[in-house]
């Protein structure tokens, strides 16, 4: 693209060009180990397991991401509203250029463009549900779409920090994310600014003396109000895009103030014949003022809604971050309260793999005995009490489902069950997943979460 298509180009973008367009460069990564509140307050695991798609010049990556520090700004939304989105990166990525940026979008979609950029960043609906999902690791991962993707429980503002736990047990056309994170994220916060007269100032002035000049074909005006940086078109270059400069910039500019931030300022402008709004960022240059950047359909120099607050969110029944084995493993089934332990993953057949959660330890070279009838069953427990659930579940790989299974009791054996919640991913030789207990309202049909359990298990292929 030519230098004069560039300024062009800047001065016509929609606002989703802009943030694309932008110039800011990622802070290369410090190698020192940052220790602020928000590092050491988010923990937990992101794993993905990425097939191959030569369409989509995707490469298979399977990787597991260390995140630890947050960051939370407002985003636009729908119908001109806003929500939380999130960046979540490892703990020597420096952030200062975020927590100091006007626009906080552009800043990390610049950054999530490095090649060597780590994270995940996310955007939370009011009931926290996960809307959109993007997970990014040196330009190899290229997972992550909007929808539903999982779900933030106990999503919260708290000392002005987004704090929640993040879990997603997913499929995203074939690839599997597992997404097991507590986060605790600062809020950024907008820069100080000055706000402009009506007419935008200086600033202002200069703005409305280059529409004067593109409509009157002034190349010396025209280039007089760029930065000094910017490459000088040929003569060619001017002649072929003055026409569509002129088509693109409004013939009857009204500037309603704007803010000045330092040396930048960013102009409210509505153009007089299409009554849309539309902004104008320029800088300050020695004792004049240069164009930026300028957007249509949108006001950047207006403050964006605050996202509205959490509701309804669902509570957070297990607030611990997923090791291997089980966590938060007290749990009542059928009012029998268990003490599960220990987790025992097998793939049975084809499309099916079975877990088994028992208080005692389990012993897989006797797994058999969950579908050969004539093996003996108590060798599998460890010659202990037989007692424990089991889980079904349907599928080979990625995202495997249950919601059937067995009850494990001494004196009545293996009692089928319907209904029973479970949910996993299988990421190579191993099974994340978890299992959830709930009430039925028989007068309602209404179900309610009482209870969750996860495990993190290796598989035991005795087909």
């Amino acid at each position: 693209m030519s230098a004069f298509a560039t300024i062009l180009r800047f001065w016509t973008s929609t606002p989703r060009e802009i943030q694309e367009m932008c110039t800011t460069k990622w802070l290369a990564m410090s190698g020192m180990l940052l220790l602020s509140t928000a590092q050491a307050a988010t923990t937990g695991r992101v794993i993905v397991d990425q097939i191959a798609d030569p369409d989509r010049h995707r490469e298979a990556v399977r990787t597991e991401l260390a995140l630890t520090q947050a960051f939370a700004f407002p985003r636009d939304w729908v119908s001109e509203e806003t929500r939380w989105s999130v960046l979540v990166v490892p703990a020597a990525v420096d952030l200062s250029g975020l927590r100091a940026s006007r626009d906080p979008e552009s800043w990390v979609s610049s950054f999530v463009r490095d090649d060597k950029a780590i994270g995940l960043r996310f955007m939370l609906d009011t009931d926290g549900d996960v809307v959109e999902m993007y997970v990014h690791d040196r330009g190899k991962l290229q997972l992550g779409a909007s929808g539903t993707m999982g779900h933030a429980h106990s999503a919260r503002i708290e000392g002005n920090r987004l704090r929640g736990h993040y879990l997603n047990f997913g499929d995203l056309l074939g690839s599997s994310p597992v997404i097991d994170l507590q986060f605790d994220a600062e809020l950024w916060q907008a820069p100080k600014a000055t706000p402009l007269p009506a007419d935008g100032g200086a600033p202002g002035a200069a703005y409305l003396a280059l529409v004067k000049a593109v409509q009157a074909g002034d190349r010396a005006g025209i280039l007089a109000l760029q930065p000094k940086d910017r490459p000088q078109p040929s003569d060619a270059e001017f002649a072929r895009m003055l026409p569509m400069m002129q088509a693109t910039m409004p013939k009857k500019p009204q500037i309603n103030g704007g803010k000045q931030f330092g040396d930048s300022a960013i102009l409210s402008i509505v153009d007089g014949n299409a009554k849309e709004p539309a902004s104008a960022e320029l800088r300050r240059e020695g004792d004049r003022w240069v164009m930026v950047r300028a957007s249509s359909g949108v006001d950047r120099a207006a403050d964006a809604p605050p996202p509205p607050a959490f509701a309804e969110t669902t509570p957070d029944l297990c607030p611990a971050i997923m090791t291997e084995g089980v966590v938060c493993g007290d749990i009542t089934w059928k009012d029998e309260p268990f003490a599960i332990r220990h987790v025992l993953a097998m793939q049975s057949g084809e499309e099916q793999h079975m877990v088994l959660l028992a208080p005692g330890k389990l012993d897989p070279a006797h797994a058999s005995a969950l579908w050969d009838d004539e093996a003996p069953v108590e060798p599998l427990f460890a010659n202990a009490p037989v007692r424990g659930l089991l889980l079904a579940f349907d599928g080979a790989h990625g995202v495997l489902s249950a919601d059937s299974g067995y009850h494990i009791d001494p004196e009545d054996g293996f009692t089928e069950e319907f209904g029973v919640r479970g949910e996993a991913v299988r990421i190579g030789d191993r099974l994340y997943g978890a299992f959830a207990v709930n009430k039925m309202d028989p007068s309602t049909g209404d179900s309610t979460l009482l209870q969750i359990l996860r495990f993190d298990a290796p598989v035991y292929d005795k087909r």
